[in-house]
């Protein structure tokens, strides 16, 4: 399981163009853009259960709204502050047990390294169904989270996508919040597949186990190579 944040302003593609020519112009849907949570959890056998987003809200009954054209059985959180907070991180743990269905046998939920997941709540009501929570190690999230290393990447590539076709026949409009969940709903079709997700358990070496894919020299600390004022020097001149 693992969160990342999908915006309501895409970045443009990069324009080919004839040369000498000064000018080209490509539309966006706003400058900053509106940040929503989008939660995923996966598993090694390629299988995936319905996303949640955590919307930018104050008010609950702007949360259907808000979720018009996702994937059916989606779940809508919101917060003030569009962030994951330790009472949606309940509700993901209720959504979870129902689509995953969970045994006393040995499941395992992957977290990363989020204050909110450590809600007692949460960890009470999961291991009622045998489900263990696990933090993967500071600084190798990257490294480890399987979302991260496989899934993410392709996921905001389509939807970046999504946006900028959605945007070229709507110049007119913005995406807006109301927008956000039909584009990542086709995006996330094309980017959670069994392929992305089973490689992604695959490449860090979580299943099947590899406890040799990495070396010593993937945890070596950052080299600062020692300053050089005669290198200054001779590029000033």
């Amino acid at each position: 399981m693992d969160e990342t944040a999908l915006k309501t302003a895409h970045v443009p593609p990069k324009l080919i163009s004839e040369k000498n020519v000064k000018q080209e112009a490509k539309i966006t849907s706003a400058e900053r853009g509106i940040l929503v949570k989008w939660i995923c959890s996966v598993s090694a056998s390629g299988n995936a259960i319905p996303p949640t987003y955590v919307w930018l809200s104050k008010k609950d009954r702007r949360t259907h709204f808000y979720m018009r054209g996702t994937l059916p059985a989606s779940l809508g959180l919101h917060h003030s502050s569009g962030w994951m907070t330790e009472d949606n991180f309940c509700m993901w743990v209720e959504h979870f047990i129902e689509y995953a269905r969970p045994s006393l046998d040995d499941p395992v939920l992957l977290l990363d390294k989020h204050q909110s997941h450590l809600a007692v709540k949460a960890i009470h009501r999961a291991k009622e169904f045998g489900v263990i929570m696990l933090k993967f190690p500071p600084h190798i999230i990257n490294k480890l989270q399987p979302l991260d290393v496989s899934l993410y990447g392709p996921l905001k590539t389509y939807n970046n996508a999504a946006c900028n076709d959605w945007q070229l026949t709507n110049l007119d409009k913005t995406i807006g919040l109301y927008g956000v969940g039909e584009l990542a709903a086709k995006a996330m079709v094309r980017a959670v597949i069994p392929d992305n997700i089973m490689a992604g358990y695959r490449t860090p070496g979580i299943y099947p186990l590899d406890a040799n894919i990495f070396q010593d020299s993937d945890f070596l600390p950052s080299y600062r190579l020692p300053f050089s004022g005669t290198c200054v020097r001779e590029a000033t001149r």
